[in-house]
C-alpha cells in the first residue's frame, strides 16, 4: 500500500508530464495550423491572382505591439510564418514579388499597379493590436505609386482570436476604409479548418456599404488540406441593381449644364440641364437614390497651402461628398487626387468679342467696288476722254466740221453723262469717235448694270468697319478680354509670347462669365473666351442678339479644347459602373438629343421671331444720295459764283 508521503513526491512528476503533453499538443496544433495556412495561402494565390501581376506581400512591425505575453519565441514562429509564405509563393514562379513592412519607402523602381497582396497579421496580440499593425501596413502601402485599392487582398490571420467574426468586421470595416473591397480574410475557428470571409455592398437598401461579413469557404486540414466548394473568392462586388441605396453628390448651377433650384427647406433639387438629364440617367440606370449638396460661395474650390482643397472638390476631398459635377473640366492634376469619369461632352472655347460698329450709311454708295477697283475706273474713264479728244482734234485737221469732242471738257462732260446714263449733248459724227464711244457705251452700261444691282444691298447693309479675327490681333489691340482664372493654367506656356501677354493682362470673371458677358454685349469694349455651350445658350435665350443680327462675334478656330466629367472620391467603387453608363449614353446619342430639346425649348420660351423682317428705305439710308446731291450743288454754285466773278472782271476792264 501506497503511503501519502509517496504520492505527494510523485505528484509534481505527474503535473510536469501533463503539462509536457499539453505544450506538446497546442505546438503541434499551432504547427499545422501555420502549415496550413502557408499552404491556403499558396492555392488561393494560385487559384485566383493573376500570372504576371505584381503580388506584394505585406508583413507587420509586430515589434511595436504593446502586449506583454509576446516572447521571444513569437517572434521566432513570426518569422518562420512569413518565411513560409514568402517561399511557398516564390516557388510557384507565377508573379513578380515584393516584400513591404510599414516604416518609410528608401525607392521604389516600379511605377505599374500592384494586381494583388497578401496581408499578414501578427501573433499573440489583442483585437485592438491586430486593428492598429493592419492600419499601419495599409498606410504604407497608401503611400506607395504601385497602390492598388481595385486589387484582389488576402488577409491572413495567423492564429485564432476569441472575438471570431468581430474580428473579420472590423478587418473589412478598415479594409474598406481604405476603399479596399475585392477582400478576402482568412481566420481559424474550428479545431481542424481555416474560414475564408469577405462582404457584399448594395445587398439591400438596410445595407449598402454596412460591412456585414460572408463566409465564402473553408479550407480543411484534411488529406492535407483542401478547400470545400471551390467557389469564386473575388466575384465581381457592385452588382447591377444597387437596391436604392443614397449618394451624396456636389452640385454647382452652371448654366446651360446644371440648372438647380432649392424647396423651402433649403433642399437643392436638380431642375434641367445636359448634366442634370445624365446624372438621373446615371441613378436610374445603377437604381440609385441621391442627395444634393451646394458647395456655397467657394463654387468649384481651390488648392489649399496644406494640399487640401475647399468648395466642391473639398467636398470630395474630405469624403462628405461621392460625386461632384458642375461644368468640371477633364484635368490631369484632379484625376490624380479625385476620379474622373468619361468624358462626357467634347466641345471648344471660343474668343467672343463685340461686333464692330456699322460703316456710316453715307459710305455704302462707294462700298459697291474696292478703291482699286474705283480707281482702276477712273483711269480707264480719263483714257477714254484722252481718246476721243485726240481723236477730234486729228478730224478737225482734215475736216471743216468742228466737233465738240475736240474741246477737253466738253469731252470729258460727254463721256461722263454715258457713266451716268444720262444722253450726251453731242453724238459722235465719225466712225473712228462712234467706234470708240459705242465700247464705251457698253462698257458703262455693264459697270451701272453690276452697281446698281448691289447698291441697295449696300445702302441698306452698309457692313462693318474692320473685324479682329485672331488672338493675335486681339492682344494687340487695346480692347480689353477675360475669362475665369481656373483657364489660366492653360496659359502658362513661356515659349508663347501671345500666351504669356493674355495671361499677363486679362480680367477675371466670376463664376461662367455672365457679368462678362453682359458688359461685351452693352459696353462692347470686351472679349470674352468661353464654351460654344455657353454661347448657343445665350443666343437660344435671346440674350445676346437683335433683331436681325448677333450682338458679338466669334472666332473662326476654337481656342482650348474642353472635355466635361463628373469627378469621384478617389478609389470610388462605382466608377467603372458610372464609365460603363456614361459611354453608353454618349455612344446611343443621348446626350446630343438631350441638348437639341433644351435648345428648343428655350427659343420656344424667349418667343424668338425667327422669320426675316422686312428693311423700309429710310433718310438714313439715302444719305449718301443727299450727301453727293449737295456737294454737286455746292460745287455748282461755287463755279456759277467763279464765272459770274469772271464776267464782272472782263467787263470792268473792257
Amino acid at each position: 500500500m501506497r503511503t501519502p508521503e509517496a504520492c505527494s513526491s510523485k505528484g509534481p512528476v505527474l503535473l510536469f508530464v501533463i503539462s509536457l503533453i499539453f505544450h506538446v499538443a497546442i505546438f503541434e496544433t499551432d504547427h499545422n495550423l501555420q502549415l496550413h495556412l502557408v499552404r491556403c495561402a499558396v492555392t488561393v494565390s494560385t487559384r485566383h491572382f493573376s500570372p504576371g501581376g505584381t503580388l506584394l506581400i505585406s508583413v507587420p512591425n509586430c515589434s511595436a505591439s504593446s502586449t506583454h505575453d509576446r516572447t521571444i519565441g513569437h517572434t521566432h514562429e513570426e518569422s518562420k510564418i512569413y518565411d513560409q509564405i514568402v517561399k511557398g509563393l516564390q516557388l510557384q514562379t507565377r508573379w513578380p514579388i515584393v516584400i513591404s513592412r510599414p516604416g518609410p519607402i528608401k525607392h521604389e523602381t516600379s511605377h505599374l499597379k500592384d494586381h494583388s497582396y497578401v496581408l499578414i497579421t501578427c501573433f499573440q496580440v489583442t483585437l485592438n493590436d491586430v486593428l492598429r499593425n493592419l492600419e499601419e501596413q495599409l498606410n504604407a502601402l497608401k503611400v506607395r505609386k504601385s497602390w492598388n485599392p481595385r486589387g484582389q487582398f488576402l488577409v491572413l490571420t495567423t492564429e485564432k482570436h476569441s472575438s471570431g467574426r468581430l474580428l473579420v468586421r472590423k478587418v473589412l470595416e478598415l479594409l474598406w476604409s481604405f476603399k479596399v473591397l475585392n477582400a478576402v480574410v482568412v481566420v481559424p475557428e474550428l479545431p481542424q479548418a481555416l474560414v475564408l470571409y469577405t462582404w457584399y455592398p448594395y445587398q439591400s437598401r438596410d445595407v449598402c456599404t454596412h460591412v456585414k461579413e460572408v463566409a465564402l469557404d473553408s479550407w480543411l486540414f484534411e488529406n492535407g488540406g483542401q478547400l470545400v466548394s471551390n467557389t469564386t473568392l473575388f466575384p465581381l462586388k457592385i452588382p447591377y441593381d444597387l437596391k436604392g441605396c443614397n449618394i451624396t453628390i456636389s452640385a454647382l448651377q452652371v448654366e446651360p449644364y446644371t440648372f438647380l433650384s432649392k424647396a423651402d427647406n433649403s433642399e437643392v433639387a436638380c431642375k434641367d440641364g445636359v448634366e442634370c438629364r445624365l446624372l438621373q440617367f446615371i441613378m436610374d440606370k445603377l437604381n440609385m437614390s441621391f442627395e444634393l449638396k451646394s458647395p456655397g460661395e467657394e463654387m468649384w474650390g481651390d488648392k489649399l497651402e496644406n494640399n487640401s482643397w475647399s468648395g466642391m472638390k473639398g467636398h470630395l476631398y474630405k469624403n462628405i461628398s461621392d460625386i461632384a459635377f458642375g461644368a468640371l473640366l477633364l484635368e490631369e492634376e484632379l484625376c490624380n487626387v479625385f476620379e474622373c469619369t468619361n468624358s462626357y461632352i467634347e466641345n471648344y472655347s471660343f474668343w467672343n468679342l463685340p461686333r464692330s460698329e456699322e460703316v456710316a450709311k453715307w459710305k455704302g454708295v462707294f462700298r459697291v467696288f474696292k478703291p482699286t477697283t474705283w480707281l482702276a475706273f477712273g483711269a480707264v474713264c480719263f483714257a477714254v476722254v484722252l481718246l476721243l479728244w485726240r481723236i477730234a482734234r486729228n478730224n478737225n485737221a482734215v475736216s471743216s466740221h468742228t466737233s465738240s469732242y475736240a474741246n477737253f471738257c466738253k469731252c470729258f462732260l460727254n463721256v461722263w453723262a454715258v457713266v451716268l446714263g444720262v444722253s450726251a449733248s453731242e453724238m459722235p459724227r465719225t466712225s473712228r469717235l462712234r467706234s470708240l464711244f459705242l465700247i464705251w457705251l457698253f462698257y458703262c452700261l455693264h459697270m451701272d448694270t453690276v452697281y446698281l444691282s448691289y447698291l441697295t444691298t449696300f445702302m441698306i447693309h452698309s457692313g462693318y468697319e474692320h473685324q479682329i479675327q485672331n488672338v493675335e490681333e486681339l492682344v494687340d489691340s487695346d480692347m480689353e478680354y477675360g475669362y475665369n482664372k481656373g483657364f489660366d493654367k492653360y496659359f502658362n506656356d513661356l515659349t508663347d509670347p501671345t500666351m504669356v501677354k493674355m495671361l499677363r493682362h486679362r480680367k477675371h470673371c466670376d463664376g461662367y462669365g455672365v457679368e462678362c458677358l453682359r458688359r461685351m454685349t452693352k459696353n462692347k469694349d470686351f472679349a470674352l473666351l468661353a464654351t460654344s455651350y455657353f454661347m448657343e445658350y445665350q443666343i437660344s435665350r435671346d440674350n445676346v442678339l437683335q433683331p436681325g443680327k448677333s450682338l458679338f462675334y466669334t472666332f473662326q478656330d476654337g481656342f482650348l479644347r474642353n472635355s466635361f466629367v463628373f469627378y469621384l472620391t478617389k478609389r470610388s467603387p462605382l466608377l467603372e459602373r458610372i464609365n460603363t453608363i456614361i459611354r453608353h449614353a454618349a455612344e446611343g446619342g443621348f446626350l446630343d438629343q438631350w441638348w437639341r430639346e433644351m435648345k428648343t425649348s428655350w427659343i420656344l420660351s424667349s418667343a424668338m421671331d425667327i422669320q426675316e423682317e422686312s428693311s423700309t428705305l429710310t433718310l438714313s439710308h439715302l444719305q449718301s444720295a443727299f450727301v453727293i446731291l449737295f456737294l454737286g450743288l455746292g460745287l455748282c454754285l461755287v463755279v456759277f459764283v467763279v464765272e459770274l466773278a469772271c464776267v464782272y472782271g472782263l467787263k470792268k476792264n473792257a
